[in-house]
């Protein structure tokens, strides 16, 4: 890619600057077991847990005129009723859940053909019908039918997944690289873009920092150890606290240690998805 290319796509993230430092998970104390993945924010122990094995429940039977009903919830089985382990990983832990739903903003349910054949008799608006997830609840499958189905639906539900559920959770690889923030200090301060005052932290004009830093970038791509210089880049900038009135860019001697590198590793989790042989 041609220099003055990168240098836009660097400076480019700056237009999303204040939205990266608003919400950031960090993933190097990510916590897993009993089929839980905990990912905390940065500084606290309060964060979403995510849920890798679920079953389906079911609710007590409704009458709907000529039909019945039945809604099958998609739950973790963590959350099942003879399950202790949610509040035991939670209480090991000493961690706050957030309890969210990754339905439908990371992924989607849908019901199986095999329910969509059974019941396939129904009129269009009685046939199953997905209903968003109401925590811990993933999703939901509303199933109408009639009375002499009954025992088919059950034992269907009892066999069976009736609804499929994919989901793919934006996260990192908790061992990602470190960024070396002192070396790349180290170099803007030998250009003057940087000082360091009698409490360790470095300081300078913002603007100047974004400049120097996006050539340094292009440079000395090593330095932000990402094969993308722009995602070490965006890193390093966000370690520094901007004085709007000022202008100037400070980044405490707290932050100046390694800094954690995103290696994108989502988590994907589903139930009910056709083994292909």
């Amino acid at each position: 890619m041609h220099a003055s290319r990168i240098l836009t796509a660097l400076l480019a993230g700056l237009v999303s600057f204040s939205a990266l430092a608003a919400e950031q998970y960090d993933y190097s104390r990510i916590i897993q077991g009993s089929n839980m993945v905990f990912v905390p924010f940065v500084g606290s122990n309060y964060g979403p847990v995510y849920y890798t094995q679920y079953a389906q429940q079911t609710t007590p039977m409704g009458i709907s005129g000529d039909l019945r009903r039945m809604t099958v919830n998609l739950r973790p089985t963590a959350h099942l009723p003879t399950s202790a382990v949610y509040n035991s990983f939670i209480s090991a832990n000493s961690i706050s859940d957030t309890r969210v739903v990754p339905v439908p903003a990371n992924g989607s349910c849908q019901p199986t053909q095999e329910l969509k054949d059974l019941v396939s008799s129904m009129p269009a608006q009685f046939k199953p019908t997905i209903l968003t997830g109401g925590y811990p609840n993933i999703c939901a499958v509303n199933i109408y039918f009639w009375p002499h189905q009954e025992q088919a639906v059950r034992d269907l539900i009892a066999a069976r997944p009736v609804i499929i559920m994919q989901a793919s959770i934006p996260m990192c690889d908790p061992n990602g690289p470190a960024l070396n923030v002192s070396a790349i200090n180290q170099e803007l301060i030998a250009q003057g873009v940087l000082q360091t005052n009698s409490a360790g932290d470095v300081y300078g004009n913002y603007w100047n920092l974004v400049f120097e830093a996006t050539r340094l970038a292009l440079l000395n791509p090593s330095l932000f150890v990402s094969a993308d210089p722009k995602v070490g880049w965006e890193v390093y900038m966000k370690l520094f606290q901007v004085d709007s009135s000022t202008g100037i860019a400070t980044m405490p001697a707290a932050s100046q240690g390694p800094a954690y590198m995103c290696t994108p590793a989502p988590l994907n989790i589903s139930y009910g998805v056709p083994v292909v042989p």
